[in-house]
C-alpha cells in the first residue's frame, strides 16, 4: 500500500466509482474457526476498540488493504510515531475540487504540519480549504462554519458567491459519502477452514489473491501458544542459498505445500487423525504443528534437496516464478524427505534419474495445466511405487527399461511422449508460452556456459552492468524488422521464437545487436574455430555458424531448433 493507491481509491469513492468486493467469513459465536488479527500499521498501531474479542466475529478474507485504506482515510487510523508512513491524516483540497483538478483533490499531511498549521481546528481547515476526510461523518459542522464571519479574521471573509460554491461542493461530497455502497460478500460460518482454503485456491486461480499462508500462520501460532512463527520460518528458509530461490513473498503457500507434501509421503496423521493425502487447502490446514516443527528443524535438508533438484533435475538454478509447474517439484522434495527419514530403499541417484524423466515429460505434455493439485497425490504415490518396486533391479541390465515402461504406464495413452518434430515446432513458434517456454529457456541456460560473441564465461550472478547475463536475440529484433520482406521465416516463426534466443552478456549483446549476424561476425572477427566451445554449447555447430554468417535466418533457426529438440526429447527418458 502506498500514497498513490490510497489517493486512487478515495478519488474513486468521491466520484461514485465502484470499488472491489470485500469478502468476509462469519465465525461461530464464541468459537471462531481460526484466530484473526485486527488491521495494523507500523508502530504497533492496531485498529480496534476492544480488549476481549466480541462474541460475533467476521474475518476478512479478501479486501484487507481496501479496508485498511478506508480506516486510515475516513476513520483516522494512523501509524504510531511521526517517523512512519501514514502517521498523519488525509484531506480534501477544496480549491482543487472547485477547479476540477482530479489528481490533486486528495492530500496527505504529516502530523507535524497538522499541528503547526492547526489543521485540527474546523475554522482553520475552512480558511486553508482543507477538509479532513476523517471528519466526513460530521461534514455539516464544516458547512455551517463557511458562512460564519468569525471563521475569517483579518477581513478575509470571502464573497457570498464563493462561499456558496464551497457549500455546494461539500454538500455534494456529503451526499456521495452517505450514499456510497461498498460491495460485500459473506461466507457463512458453516463453511469449514479447509473449504475456505479451497475457495482461496479458486480465487487465486482467477486472479483474486488471498492467503492460505496467513491462516496457517495464525493457526500454528495459536497451537504453539506463540512459540511457532510460520513467517519467521519462511524468512529463515528464504535466506538459505538454494531453497531460498523457491521462497517467493507472493507465493508463500509453496513453502507450506512442500511441508504438507512431506507429510503425505510419510502418512503422518493430520489434525484429529485426519489423513493427509494432497497439497490442497484442507490438507495444508490439517498438517500438524508437530510435523511443521519436524521439517522446520531440518531446513538445511530442504536446502540440500533444492540444490540437488537444481543440479540434477533442471541442471540450472531458477526462482519460483521461473519454475514450470512448481507443484510437481514438491513431489521431489517429498520423496527426498522419505529418504532423509530412512523410510526409502532407493537411492538419490535412482530418484533423480526417474524424476528428471518424469518432470520433463510432464511439462512437455502440459499435463499439469489443470487439476494439478489432485494429480499431485496420484503421481507422488506412483513414483514412490516405481522406485521401491524396481530398486532390486538397480545396476542391472533391465532397470532402465523397466522404469521407462512404468513411466509410460503412469502417463498413459492420453499423454504420449512428445516427438522431436513436435518439440521442434514449439521451438520455432513465438506463440509457445507458459510452462513450456520456461522449460525450453531452462534448457538453453543449462547448456550455454560461454558467451558466443567473446567466448567468456557467463556468470548469471554478476551485478557488473556489462557482464549481466540475460536472454537475447541471435538475429536482433531491429534486423528482423528491417529484413522481414526478404526472409519469410521471420513472419512464419517470429523474432521471439526460442530458436532465436540465447544467453548473452549485456556488453557483448550491445556489440552484437548493432548489426546483423553476418556483419557482426565479420566486424568482431569471430570464427567457429576460435569460438567453438561457446558456439557448440549454444546449439550452434559449424554448419549452423556458416548459416549465421550468411544471414540465412530460416535455415539457421530450423537447424538450431532441431538440435535443441533432440536434447529435450532425450530428457523424457531414464538413461
Amino acid at each position: 500500500m502506498d500514497a498513490r493507491s490510497v489517493k486512487k481509491l478515495v478519488t474513486s469513492i468521491l466520484n461514485s466509482y465502484p470499488i472491489g468486493l470485500i469478502t468476509t467469513w462469519d465465525q461461530p459465536q464464541n468459537n471462531p474457526h481460526t484466530p484473526g488479527e485486527p488491521l495494523k500499521l507500523k508502530g504497533n498501531a492496531v485498529y480496534k476498540n476492544y480488549s476481549v474479542n466480541p462474541a460475533v466475529i467476521k474475518l476478512v478474507l479478501d479486501g484487507k488493504q481496501r479496508l485498511t485504506t478506508l480506516a486510515m482515510v475516513f476513520g483516522g487510523f494512523k501509524a504510531n510515531g511521526g517517523q512512519y508512513a501514514f502517521s498523519g491524516e488525509w484531506f480534501i483540497d477544496l480549491d482543487a475540487l472547485l477547479n476540477n483538478k482530479d489528481l490533486g483533490i486528495v492530500l496527505y499531511k504529516k502530523q507535524s504540519e497538522i499541528q503547526s498549521k492547526s489543521l485540527n481546528v474546523i475554522t482553520t481547515c475552512i480558511r486553508h480549504l482543507l477538509i479532513p476526510l476523517k471528519d466526513f461523518h460530521r461534514l455539516s459542522d464544516y458547512i455551517a462554519k463557511i458562512h460564519d464571519p468569525a471563521t475569517y479574521p483579518n477581513a478575509e471573509y470571502p464573497p457570498q458567491a464563493e462561499r456558496e460554491k464551497r457549500v455546494e461542493s461539500l454538500k455534494g461530497l456529503q451526499k456521495t459519502y452517505e450514499s456510497f455502497l461498498i460491495p460485500f460478500a459473506e461466507i457463512p460460518n458453516t463453511i469449514s477452514l479447509g473449504n475456505v482454503c479451497e475457495i482461496f485456491d479458486v480465487l487465486n486461480t482467477t486472479g483474486t489473491k488471498v492467503s492460505t499462508f496467513d491462516l496457517l500462520h495464525n493457526m500454528l501460532f495459536k497451537d504453539s501458544s506463540g512459540s511457532f512463527n510460520l513467517r519467521e520460518k519462511f524468512n529463515e528458509c528464504a535466506n538459505l542459498q538454494s531453497i531460498g530461490l523457491l521462497c517467493d513473498e507472493g507465493r508463500q503457500e509453496f513453502f507450506c505445500q512442500v511441508i504438507t507434501g512431506c507429510n503425505c509421503i510419510m502418512s503422518a496423521p493430520g489434525r484429529n487423525g485426519i489423513k493427509i493425502s494432497s497439497i490442497k487447502g484442507p490438507d495444508l490446514i490439517n498438517t500438524t504443528l508437530a510435523f511443521y516443527n519436524q521439517v522446520c528443524a531440518n531446513l538445511s535438508q530442504l536446502d540440500e534437496f533444492a540444490s540437488n533438484f537444481f543440479e540434477n533435475v533442471l541442471r540450472f538454478e531458477v526462482s519460483l516464478s521461473e519454475l514450470p509447474y512448481p507443484a510437481s517439484a514438491v513431489i521431489y522434495f517429498s520423496l527426498r524427505w522419505k529418504m532423509f527419514s530412512e523410510a526409502a530403499s532407493y537411492s538419490r541417484e535412482e530418484l533423480e534419474a526417474v524424476f528428471r524423466a518424469f518432470y520433463w515429460r510432464n511439462v512437455l505434455s502440459n499435463r499439469y495445466d489443470q487439476g494439478f493439485l489432485t494429480q499431485f497425490s496420484v503421481d507422488l504415490k506412483k513414483l514412490d511405487q516405481i522406485l521401491e518396486s524396481k530398486h532390486p533391479l538397480y545396476n542391472g541390465p533391465n532397470w532402465v527399461k523397466e522404469v521407462n515402461k512404468d513411466l509410460n504406464d503412469l502417463f498413459g495413452n492420453d499423454y504420449p511422449i512428445s516427438d522431436v518434430n513436435e518439440l521442434k515446432a514449439e521451438l520455432l513458434s513465438e506463440d509457445t508460452r507458459g510452462a513450456l517456454r520456461q522449460l525450453y529457456l531452462i534448457q538453453l541456460k543449462s547448456v550455454t556456459h560461454r558467451d558466443i560473441v567473446d567466448n567468456s564465461n557467463l556468470d548469471w550472478d554478476s551485478v557488473v552492468k556489462g557482464d549481466r547475463v540475460q536472454i537475447h536475440h541471435i538475429f536482433p529484433q531491429d534486423w528482423c524488422k528491417n529484413n522481414a520482406a526478404a526472409h519469410l521465416a521471420i513472419s512464419d516463426y517470429g523474432v521471439n521464437c526460442l530458436a532465436n534466443l540465447t544467453p548473452l552478456k549485456a556488453g557483448t549483446n550491445n556489440k552484437w545487436r548493432a548489426n546483423g549476424p553476418k556483419t557482426a561476425i565479420a566486424n568482431l572477427e569471430i570464427t567457429f574455430q576460435n569460438n567453438s566451445a561457446a558456439l557448440s554449447g549454444a546449439y550452434i555447430d559449424s554448419v549452423s555458424f556458416a548459416l549465421l554468417a550468411q544471414d540465412k535466418v530460416g535455415e539457421f533457426w530450423e537447424r538450431r531448433a532441431d538440435a535443441i529438440a533432440n536434447d529435450v526429447y532425450n530428457a523424457q527418458f531414464v538413461c
